[in-house]
Protein backbone atom coordinates (compact mmCIF):
# COMPACT_ATOMS: atom_id res chain seq x y z
CA UNK A 1 0.00 0.00 0.00
CA UNK A 2 1.10 3.00 -1.36
CA UNK A 3 1.56 6.44 1.73
CA UNK A 4 -0.99 7.97 -0.18
CA UNK A 5 -3.21 5.16 -0.16
CA UNK A 6 -2.76 4.59 3.29
CA UNK A 7 -3.29 8.22 4.29
CA UNK A 8 -6.64 8.35 2.47
CA UNK A 9 -7.48 4.64 3.90
CA UNK A 10 -6.73 6.44 7.61
CA UNK A 11 -8.71 9.43 6.45
CA UNK A 12 -11.97 6.92 5.54
CA UNK A 13 -11.46 5.74 9.06
CA UNK A 14 -12.32 9.34 10.90
CA UNK A 15 -15.74 9.49 11.27
CA UNK A 16 -15.77 5.61 13.34
CA UNK A 17 -12.88 7.10 15.60
CA UNK A 18 -14.86 7.27 18.45
CA UNK A 19 -15.92 3.07 18.25
CA UNK A 20 -12.32 1.82 17.26
CA UNK A 21 -9.70 4.93 19.23
CA UNK A 22 -9.63 2.45 22.33
CA UNK A 23 -9.35 -0.70 20.61
CA UNK A 24 -5.87 -1.01 20.00
CA UNK A 25 -5.98 -4.23 18.20
CA UNK A 26 -8.53 -2.98 15.62
CA UNK A 27 -7.37 -2.52 11.87
CA UNK A 28 -7.99 0.85 12.07
CA UNK A 29 -6.33 2.05 15.29
CA UNK A 30 -3.17 -0.06 13.89
CA UNK A 31 -3.23 1.37 10.12
CA UNK A 32 -3.73 4.90 11.91
CA UNK A 33 -0.59 4.02 14.09
CA UNK A 34 1.42 2.34 11.38
CA UNK A 35 0.62 5.71 9.79
CA UNK A 36 1.88 8.03 12.47
CA UNK A 37 5.64 5.89 12.88
CA UNK A 38 5.95 6.14 8.72
CA UNK A 39 5.46 10.11 8.83
CA UNK A 40 6.60 10.92 11.95
CA UNK A 41 8.62 7.98 13.20
CA UNK A 42 6.55 7.54 16.22
CA UNK A 43 3.63 5.28 16.89
CA UNK A 44 0.08 6.64 18.35
CA UNK A 45 0.15 6.74 22.13
CA UNK A 46 -2.01 3.87 23.52
CA UNK A 47 -2.26 5.55 26.92
CA UNK A 48 -6.42 6.48 27.31
CA UNK A 49 -7.53 9.68 26.91
CA UNK A 50 -4.51 10.92 24.33
CA UNK A 51 -5.25 12.93 21.56
CA UNK A 52 -2.96 11.82 19.29
CA UNK A 53 -5.49 10.71 16.87
CA UNK A 54 -7.07 13.94 16.94
CA UNK A 55 -3.06 15.18 15.97
CA UNK A 56 -2.97 12.52 13.27
CA UNK A 57 -6.19 13.73 11.59
CA UNK A 58 -5.25 17.24 12.55
CA UNK A 59 -1.46 17.03 10.38
CA UNK A 60 -3.33 14.71 7.84
CA UNK A 61 -5.78 17.34 6.93
CA UNK A 62 -2.97 20.30 6.44
CA UNK A 63 -2.23 21.14 3.38
CA UNK A 64 1.35 22.69 4.47
CA UNK A 65 2.17 19.55 6.78
CA UNK A 66 1.08 17.41 3.38
CA UNK A 67 3.38 19.05 1.34
CA UNK A 68 6.32 18.71 3.97
CA UNK A 69 5.39 14.87 4.22
CA UNK A 70 5.73 14.54 0.63
CA UNK A 71 9.05 16.49 0.62
CA UNK A 72 10.23 13.72 3.22
CA UNK A 73 8.80 10.66 1.64
CA UNK A 74 11.08 11.28 -1.36
CA UNK A 75 14.08 12.24 0.54
CA UNK A 76 17.00 9.10 0.10
CA UNK A 77 18.43 9.45 3.72
CA UNK A 78 16.76 10.22 7.14
CA UNK A 79 18.65 10.84 10.18
CA UNK A 80 17.29 8.43 13.32
CA UNK A 81 14.57 10.65 15.14
CA UNK A 82 15.81 13.12 17.88
CA UNK A 83 19.45 12.32 16.52
CA UNK A 84 21.75 15.13 16.20
CA UNK A 85 25.16 13.77 14.52
CA UNK A 86 27.89 15.99 15.05
CA UNK A 87 31.72 16.48 14.02
CA UNK A 88 34.20 19.33 13.13
CA UNK A 89 34.00 17.85 9.70
CA UNK A 90 31.11 18.92 8.66
CA UNK A 91 27.54 21.22 10.17
CA UNK A 92 25.04 18.98 12.19
CA UNK A 93 22.91 16.38 10.91
CA UNK A 94 19.44 15.92 12.27
CA UNK A 95 16.00 14.53 10.92
CA UNK A 96 15.57 18.02 9.01
CA UNK A 97 18.72 17.65 7.09
CA UNK A 98 18.63 17.60 3.37
CA UNK A 99 20.37 14.51 1.23
CA UNK A 100 22.67 16.81 0.05
CA UNK A 101 24.33 17.66 3.44
CA UNK A 102 23.68 13.49 4.64
CA UNK A 103 25.68 13.15 1.86
CA UNK A 104 28.63 15.51 2.45
CA UNK A 105 28.35 14.35 6.00
CA UNK A 106 29.14 11.00 4.52
CA UNK A 107 31.74 11.42 2.67
CA UNK A 108 33.59 12.85 5.45
CA UNK A 109 32.81 10.11 8.24
CA UNK A 110 31.08 7.01 6.53
CA UNK A 111 30.48 5.53 10.11
CA UNK A 112 27.55 7.53 10.88
CA UNK A 113 25.51 5.53 8.76
CA UNK A 114 24.76 3.71 11.89
CA UNK A 115 22.87 6.69 12.94
CA UNK A 116 20.42 7.49 9.72
CA UNK A 117 16.91 5.26 9.85
CA UNK A 118 16.31 5.34 5.97
CA UNK A 119 19.61 5.20 3.15
CA UNK A 120 19.31 4.09 -0.69
CA UNK A 121 21.09 0.68 -1.09
CA UNK A 122 23.73 2.21 -3.52
CA UNK A 123 24.90 5.03 -0.52
CA UNK A 124 27.98 4.10 -0.83
CA UNK A 125 28.20 5.01 -4.54
CA UNK A 126 26.42 8.15 -4.27
CA UNK A 127 29.13 8.54 -0.75
CA UNK A 128 31.77 8.03 -2.92
CA UNK A 129 30.95 9.09 -6.11
CA UNK A 130 31.97 5.82 -7.99
CA UNK A 131 31.91 6.54 -11.53
CA UNK A 132 31.64 3.47 -13.63
CA UNK A 133 35.41 2.58 -15.27
CA UNK A 134 35.94 2.44 -18.72
CA UNK A 135 38.68 -0.10 -20.02
CA UNK A 136 40.70 0.78 -22.58
CA UNK A 137 41.20 -1.82 -25.57
CA UNK A 138 44.40 -2.30 -26.94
Amino acid sequence: MTIKNQIDKVLSNEPTKNVWRGNYLSEEWNLASELNKILFDIPLNQSQNCHCIEDLYFMLKNPKVIIKIKNKMEQLFRVKKDAVITSFDFNAITEHSSDAECITALKKQPSIIKYFSKYPENYLELVNEKKPTVKNKK
